[in-house]
């Protein structure tokens, strides 16, 4: 999950992924691009063993974000979901093997 600068719906954003029933074992990535608001600090306060946050000292963009959760990622799958809720994260059908 790319971040930046999204304060007001990271957590929620997160909440709703967290609480979606996978048929698998999952881990969520999740990379701070480099934000300047408050997103850095509300993640630190995230206390999930199946989230792993990552960050960018500076803004990279969204493909770089995603290319660096790839890299950490230890599945053989991964369904890219946005901080500001732009996708559904139960329907999402964009899928990126490896």
């Amino acid at each position: 999950m790319p971040i930046y600068n999204e304060e007001a719906s990271a957590l929620r954003a997160l909440e709703l992924a967290l609480e979606v029933e996978f048929p698998c074992e999952v881990e969520f990535v999740v990379v701070d691009d480099g934000s300047t608001d408050r997103t850095p600090e509300l993640l630190g306060a995230v206390r999930d063993k199946r989230v792993q946050i990552f960050t960018h000292a500076h803004n990279q963009g969204k493909g770089a974000a995603i290319a660096t959760a790839a890299q950490h990622a230890t599945g053989d799958y991964l369904v890219p979901l946005d901080a500001d809720l732009e996708y559904d994260r139960r329907t999402s059908r964009t899928f990126y093997g490896r």
